[in-house]
């Protein structure tokens, strides 16, 4: 039984949504109430998980359901089309509108071209309402679990009936290889609404390849470095997957590879693409791995991102460490204290740390080691040792060697020791 039309959000002229609504229509069944609709996908992306949200009057404040679209992945321009069936009927139901509509990227391709459907005379006897029809796979794949997916339309080419019959192989199977032909049927049910003329039909296979996580952030690396993440790669369906090939782009900056088996991948298995980062410049990069398998939906596509850091070394005190005039030659010697910060975006590495003349004695002790990383925004403290048995004018560096700049740092060290060594304070002094 037909119920009233619902009411659309306009859009504003010059907005095109990324999924648009084309048209929407109810019906019940005596207990249920079904919302249905098609929608095209107006992006220059493939997409999926297109989730449509019904805002619903009834006894319920700001009540409101959901549903996904039956096409798992729409190409650029594709359609398909929704059903939302609420049952029970909501109390108090008057109508519903459509509130808004999400989606993600798909990272497969979509396998509707590689399907020729026909619809096909129903044998003899059939219900006047049954729809038959046939699906010939004409990809290189061996595919699982096609539906061939038919929206019913009235004269005014709005959607108010879709279906998803299973299509079966000549021996009753799910799978369809090369060349060979699956048939379907379907009986609407009654009172269901029938539309005019032909049901549109698209076929779709299952897509089996799983990737996690969407899109892949190999995370902060610093300019001229390497760094690697790892996405999972899972077969969820029930034929085993080979993946022949992985490549990434743009590339040196992004590298792929994979541990998958050579042999096959079986099904609820998974395996790792491994994509490599090495940053040509700060910032925020992306790129793209894309995965040559034997599935429906290859080649399937892995957005990567990174970001390219640096390190940066600032001194504090950040002109020179002055040791004074106090102290004196011969004696134990005096310790002073410099933070070595890193004020870059990126991890420091730190090679070694030492000063340029052995009157003055540098412990990093407290900073990272070789293997270990000072944090971008972290700092570590330097003791430096000052001590002579020799009287006089001391000019030096603190030195770091690192990843940051030029790769090696210095801090001025001044000092002056008193007592004894004269005869070379006197010669300082003439010679001041």
């Amino acid at each position: 039984m037909a119920l009233p039309a619902a009411s659309l959000p306009v859009p504003a002229a010059a907005s095109v949504p990324d999924i648009g609504v084309v048209s929407t229509s109810q019906w019940t069944d005596g207990t249920a109430v079904h919302i249905v609709g098609q929608l095209q996908n107006n992006t220059a992306n493939n997409v999926t998980l297109v989730r449509v949200t019904v805002s619903l009057t009834d006894a319920i404040a700001n009540d409101s359901a959901r549903t996904l679209a039956t096409v798992n992945v729409i190409g650029p321009n594709e359609l398909s089309p929704f059903e939302l069936i609420l049952a029970p009927a909501p109390t108090g139901y008057t109508g519903y509108s459509i509130a808004a509509v999400s989606y993600a990227v798909a990272t497969s391709q979509p396998y509707h071209s590689q399907l020729s459907t026909t619809l096909d005379v129903c044998p003899a006897n059939s219900p006047v309402a049954e729809v038959c029809g046939s699906v010939t796979n004409n990809g290189p794949d061996t595919i699982d679990a096609v539906r061939a997916i038919l929206t019913y339309l009235d004269g005014t080419n709005t959607a108010v009936a879709q279906a998803h019959p299973m299509v079966e192989n000549v021996n009753a199977g799910t799978t369809l290889a090369p060349t060979e032909t699956g048939h379907f049927t379907y009986l609407l049910t009654p009172g269901e609404p029938v539309g005019t003329g032909t049901p549109l039909v698209l076929a779709e296979p299952d897509y089996p390849i799983d990737l996690n996580p969407v899109p892949l952030d190999v995370g902060h690396v610093n300019v001229g470095e390497t760094g690697q993440q790892a996405a999972t790669l899972s077969n969820t369906g029930a034929l085993p997957v080979t993946v022949s090939g992985v490549q990434a782009a743009p590339s040196p900056e992004f590298t792929a590879s994979t541990d998958c088996p050579t042999g096959g991948l079986g099904t609820r298995q998974s395996c790792h693409v491994i994509v490599h980062f090495t940053p040509a410049a700060l910032g925020v990069r992306t790129g793209t791995v894309t995965i040559t398998d034997n599935a429906a939906g290859s080649q399937q596509t892995l957005p990567v991102t990174g970001t390219g850091t640096a390190p940066d070394v600032i001194f504090n005190p950040s002109n020179q460490l002055d040791f004074g005039s106090t102290e004196r030659a011969g004696m134990p010697g005096v310790t002073k204290s410099v933070s070595l910060i890193n004020d870059g975006t990126g991890s420091l590495a730190i090679t070694s740390i030492g000063t340029s003349d052995p009157a003055f004695k540098a412990d990093g002790s407290a900073c990272p080691g070789s293997g270990g990383l000072l944090a971008a925004g972290t700092q570590c403290p330097i003791s430096v040792t000052f001590a002579t048995n020799t009287a006089g004018p001391y000019n030096a560096n603190l030195v770091v060697t690192d990843n940051a700049g030029t790769g090696s740092q210095t801090l001025p060290l001044v000092a002056f020791a008193t007592g004894p060594g004269t005869s070379y304070l006197h010669q300082w002094r003439r010679g001041d």
